[in-house]
């Protein structure tokens, strides 16, 4: 005790905020902005916990007393003036002070004022006064005035937690929210027991929280090559793009990293990762370059400069391309590394972080080592190139809004010499990109699991055509649907069929199923057993893309199928050799007892070829590209000479 105050939980305060300091100091988070503002906050809190206890000493001189006043309610200002700072850099806005003066102005009028009133408070005393060494409360303490600048700058840093509260998840929210509860019990303590000294150990306790819970450096950064994990990459970056922020992305893909490191110890690895980051921390520092390096994994770096300035972050990309495609010295010797180095500006190649993922994804992909810098910016082909990035989010998007369609593409019966039946054919329109083609989206659909649910449209649709009096009227057998081999490895494929057949009341004899082999030995044991299964049920099957890249005659003896369809590729070739190979191959399969669609037939010339008996369908340009439903309807009741029953009561009227 001093006199008639209680100063135990101050010197507690004291105790906390010094080991806080060192822990933040030997863990470095202080290299970042939220880590300073941090460590601003538990100095100010130290500082004015200390001028806290000797400003109500009254056994020291007046003026001293005076002076530790003045101190401890600047700190105190300081303090809610740093946590306020934290938030806004916690939640990736700090960038916008930065660049607006304005900003950083108005966000310091606040303290500007509770300094300038500490300073006239010696010819005022409206703040406090000391009268023989003793403390005594002014006007604008007792109206709680003083009070308002705390209030203002929790308040902002409240506003800004609010606004981006989805980038914390439930523990983070609990430490964040928890200040305030806390300073409010505080103040209403206070005002009942006005020589309790708490103010300054309550802020040392939501400090703690805060640091424990907030200001983990080993959930953000490879502590054995200093440099952050891919985690935080991806929590960053989508920071950055919610909050608008402009910065370059410089990725790094070492090619031959695994070739490096198969015959290398852990020690040796850590310390080529090492040599790398520091590689590319000392060439940002020789442009004078601020930025976070992140280690993604797998010889994979990336690096956000928060310069504005594109000709500075070209020239850094540049020089760490040239430098990391020479030897590099490490701990343990000289490591010769090729390396590809990509430049994407935010948020103007970027914009999200599914995308960014994506472009990573896509980058390091890249087997060879490219000759240059790669400039997203200035690539002739970007617009495939983002599609390529952002697939996942736009299939994603596609299902949600509905934006698949199927279309009908006619098949000429050569024995019937009419169209008997049509392959349905999937169709994807993005609102940004237009129409995506089948093969750039069906394979990233089967490695994100979306096939199942695009095929499940494919069904309905088809069904619901198959079920409507347009399909009996123009006479058709048969429309074709296209299995993925991920689908035909699916063990409810036959569930998810047949829920569609019996809820349209169709028979499955109306549905040809196309299949197209696999050289994995499980997926073509699962695919024998669901097509074995479907064939029972009464589906019919087809091989698709025969002659296409892989195709084993054992496969094609042993699979089930009713057709075999030969690929373009055979149908449209010039080579003498394939021609021959074409030729025996109908021969083979008619053969085999199984029926032959050509495929690709783009004119006449190509058609003439192949009306003979071994053909029995033909599908190409020729006759139609495919078409909506409507228009694919429009097209055969022309073809065949047929009337729509609208149009024929339209007739009706008109004669009568």
């Amino acid at each position: 005790m001093i006199g008639e105050y209680f100063i135990y939980l101050d010197f507690c305060a004291i105790a906390l905020f010094l080991g806080m300091i060192f822990t933040v100091i030997y863990r470095k988070s202080i290299i970042t902005s939220r880590g300073k503002f941090f460590l601003a906050m538990l100095l100010f809190g130290l500082i004015s916990g200390i001028a806290d206890i000797l400003s109500i000493n009254s056994s020291l001189n007046s003026l001293v007393v005076y002076i530790f006043n003045v101190i401890y309610f600047a700190t105190r200002t300081l303090i809610a003036l740093s946590f306020c700072l934290y938030m806004i850099s916690l939640t990736d806005n700090w960038h916008k002070y930065k660049n607006g003066p304005w900003r950083i102005l108005l966000l310091f009028i606040p303290s500007i004022l509770v300094i300038g009133l500490l300073i006239s408070n010696y010819w005022t005393h409206w703040v406090f006064d000391v009268s023989d060494g003793k403390y005594i409360r002014g006007m604008l303490i007792d109206y709680g005035i003083m009070y308002i600048c705390t209030f203002v700058y929790f308040l902002i840093a409240l506003i800004y937690f609010i606004i981006y509260r989805e980038f914390f998840n439930r523990v983070k929210k609990f430490a964040i929210i928890q200040v305030y509860p806390i300073l409010i019990i505080v103040l209403l303590f206070q005002a009942f027991r006005m020589n309790w000294l708490i103010e300054i150990f309550a802020t040392a306790f939501f400090s703690l929280i805060l640091m424990n819970i907030l200001e983990r450096p080993e959930e953000i950064y490879e502590p054995e090559i200093g440099l952050k994990k891919f985690t935080a990459f991806q929590e960053d970056s989508y920071k950055a793009a919610r909050t608008k922020k402009v910065i370059s992305l410089v990725f790094v893909k070492i090619v031959n990293d695994v070739r490096l490191t198969s015959k290398m110890n852990y020690g040796k690895q850590i310390s080529l990762r090492k040599s790398i980051g520091d590689l590319l921390k000392s060439t940002a520092k020789d442009f004078s370059l601020k930025g976070d390096f992140y280690y993604l994994g797998v010889g994979e770096y990336a690096i956000a400069l928060k310069d504005l300035k594109k000709d500075n972050s070209e020239s850094y990309a540049m020089t760490v391309r040239r430098r990391l495609n020479v030897p590099i010295k490490t701990d343990f010797g000289i490591v010769d590394l090729y390396s590809n180095v990509a430049l994407v500006h935010c948020p103007e190649d970027i914009s999200n972080t599914e995308t960014a993922i994506n472009f990573v994804e896509n980058f390091v992909h890249i087997p060879s080592v490219l000759d240059s810098v790669l400039e997203l910016s200035k690539m002739p082909n970007r617009r495939d190139f983002e599609v390529r990035m952002n697939m996942s989010s736009i299939i994603k998007k596609g299902l949600m809004d509905k934006k698949f369609e199927v279309y009908f593409q006619p098949i000429y019966s050569v024995k019937e010499e009419s169209f008997t039946r049509a392959e349905a054919l999937l169709r994807l329109y993005d609102d940004k990109y237009g129409e995506i083609e089948p093969k750039d989206f069906i394979p990233e659909a089967e490695r994100n699991g979306t096939i199942h649910k695009i095929g499940d449209i494919v069904f309905d649709k088809v069904c619901e055509f198959i079920a409507s009096d347009d399909f009996k009227t123009l006479g058709l057998e048969k429309i074709e649907i296209n299995l993925s081999t991920v689908q035909c490895m699916h063990e409810d494929l036959p569930i998810h069929i047949m829920d569609a057949v019996k809820r349209y009341g169709i028979s499955p004899s109306a549905i040809n199923l196309d299949i197209t082999e696999s050289k994995d030995a499980y997926s073509h044991k699962m695919m024998e057993d669901n097509i074995k299964v479907l064939k029972e049920l009464g589906f019919s099957f087809s091989l698709d893309d025969y002659g296409k890249g892989y195709s084993n005659l054992d496969h094609v003896t042993q699979m089930p199928v009713d057709a075999i369809k030969l690929d373009r590729s055979l149908t449209l070739s010039d080579n003498p050799e394939i021609q021959v190979m074409f030729s025996h191959s109908l021969k083979l399969i008619k053969d085999l007892k199984k029926k032959v669609v050509i495929e690709g037939v783009e004119n006449e010339d190509i058609l003439n070829m192949f009306e003979t008996s071994l053909c029995d369908y033909i599908q190409g340009y020729y006759f139609s590209k495919p078409l909506p439903k409507k228009d694919f309807i429009d097209f055969l009741y022309k073809k065949k000479g047929l009337i729509k029953e609208d149009q024929a009561l339209e007739n009706e009227q008109m004669e009568q």
